[in-house]
């Protein structure tokens, strides 16, 4: 087994985990005094690299010689999230982000090609437990896991004189686990900026997505599972907030 197959895979094992840690946190941070209680407010941007542009694969099908291919592209994402008890050795973090899944189909037959840019819009709330630890006076590093619900609030729809792509969620809402780390340096006024890298990982696939190719008399159809795991690099920044 590579190295990246078993990294995909091992997320799975960690659905304990990831609960404990959810709970924990949150029954810790619940419990803290109003003091070290104050909120923080923060901004995320995350660059995203699914498993498919990791493995530098395109997804291919031939059907009656013509062949439905999509590889995935670099996509992004940019949200808000709050963090209660951020100081605390057990926190909890949740938010909204907005992710843009960015896609290239290709449609190839004898006469004619076809290729376009796809894009898959979804909304996720993330319900993570997170575990702090200071390593100086400003310097912070924190993991975190738990839970992400993501929503899509519509299809996507691509047409051409002869070609059809068109995407179909599977749930209007979908769980999804995640883990990661953050590297937090405080700033003297209190504000902080951060970097860290998490890998996302759903519970089943996230988008179907159909490619039609029209001929005068018939129509050739293919369809494929769009899954939604991806690692990614998280910057942002946390607004001034009290210790």
């Amino acid at each position: 087994m590579d190295t990246l197959t078993l990294m995909i895979r091992l997320p799975k094992s960690l659905l304990p985990l990831a609960s404990l840690l959810f709970v924990l946190a949150a029954q810790v941070s619940a419990q803290q005094n109003e003091e070290n209680n104050t909120p923080a407010f923060g901004l995320v941007y995350n660059t995203i690299l699914t498993t498919e542009i990791l493995s530098g694969e395109r997804v291919e099908s031939t059907v009656e010689d013509v062949l439905f291919s999509y590889n995935s592209a670099y996509s992004q994402g940019f949200g808000g999230f709050i963090t209660f008890s951020p100081y605390q050795t057990f926190s909890f973090s949740t938010g909204i982000t907005t992710i843009r899944r960015n896609y290239q189909v290709f449609m190839d037959a004898d006469s004619f090609d076809f290729e376009r840019k796809l894009r898959v819009n979804s909304f996720q709330v993330p319900l993570l437990g997170v575990v702090n630890v200071q390593l100086g006076n400003n310097l912070w590093i924190s993991g975190r896991g738990g839970f992400v619900l993501e929503f899509f609030p519509n299809n996507q729809l691509i047409e051409d004189e002869r070609f059809l792509t068109v995407t179909q969620p599977r749930y209007w809402a979908i769980p999804t686990l995640r883990g990661g780390a953050r590297l937090e340096y405080t700033t003297p006024k209190n504000g902080a900026f951060f970097i860290g890298a998490s890998y996302t990982r759903s519970l089943t696939y996230l988008v179907r997505m159909y490619m039609d190719y029209s001929l005068a008399n018939r129509t050739i159809t293919e369809n494929f599972k769009l899954e939604g795991h991806y690692f990614s690099l998280d910057v942002g920044y946390v607004f001034a907030r009290k210790q």
